[in-house]
């Protein structure tokens, strides 16, 4: 795998329409865009490990709100949230201050309570890390533990749509 390593701004093709099947993946899955800050990165010019976790979460965000939805909702009985439970990344080359880096969330599992994303990242066609998230649907309620419930129907609909429960593991 070579590296570019003059630590110069790469070009980034244009992105596939959100949703649809992309070469990193085998399910359909949401794309965007991060350009490295300066602030993400360590001594040596290089992305520092934590700034992938936030460039995940900045993702999955996106993706949520691309189809209406947020981590933070409420309904009839109240409070919505998705704490996490794990996170894990791998990291494959360096990325640097400037670059652009293309960013894929993907449907890992969709479970009654939990979802699971998986992620890539590429800078030029490259890759550079891959990650996975899981969190869990809870009530939140003020001074109370979060509590895992069912996913809401509308919001596993949403996710769904994402591409075709064929495609995915969608567990029930």
């Amino acid at each position: 795998m070579s590296v570019n390593e003059s630590g110069l701004p790469g070009t980034s093709p244009s992105l596939p329409t959100p949703g649809l099947p992309t070469p990193g993946f085998q399910t359909p899955c949401f794309q965007t865009q991060r350009r490295v800050e300066f602030r993400d990165t360590d001594a040596a010019g290089i992305v520092h490990f934590s700034a992938f976790f936030v460039y995940m979460e900045q993702a999955e965000h996106e993706m949520l709100r691309s189809l209406g939805l947020s981590v933070a909702a409420r309904d009839e009985q109240g409070e919505i949230g998705w704490p996490r439970i794990a996170a894990a990344c791998e990291f494959l080359r360096p990325a640097r201050f400037e670059e652009i880096l293309d960013v894929e969330i993907a449907i890992g599992r969709l479970g009654r309570k939990s979802v699971t994303y998986d992620v890539r990242f590429a800078c030029g066609g490259t890759a550079v890390a891959r990650g996975t998230m899981t969190s869990v649907c809870c009530r939140i309620r003020p001074g109370q533990p979060p509590e895992a419930i069912e996913i809401p129907e509308a919001f596993a609909h949403k996710l769904r749509s994402l591409g075709r429960a064929d495609e995915a593991v969608f567990v029930v």
